[in-house]
């Protein structure tokens, strides 16, 4: 189980965001990653000065491929790129 959580208030008062990756087995839990500082750090303390330049669309990528042994043959992905 993946967990985002974003009530967090860092020192300078900006929201935080922390991502936890918990496993499962049975009754038991088991936190395995807990990422807490997620995002850039800069030198201006927060990128008050960053504008937009461009935007663009997301690209659908596609993949598919046979494995040769294993419990699925045929495999596919599919994901964002942006």
């Amino acid at each position: 189980r993946i967990v985002a959580d974003t009530s967090g208030i860092s020192d300078t008062g900006v929201k935080t965001l922390r991502y936890n990756v918990v496993y499962h087995d049975g009754n038991n839990e088991c936190e395995v990653l807990d990422i807490t500082n997620v995002g850039m750090l800069m030198k201006d303390g927060g990128g008050k000065e960053l504008t937009l330049k461009a935007k663009m669309p997301a690209k659908t990528i596609k993949d598919s491929y046979t494995m040769i042994g294993g419990k699925r043959h045929e495999c596919s992905n599919e994901a964002n790129e942006g």
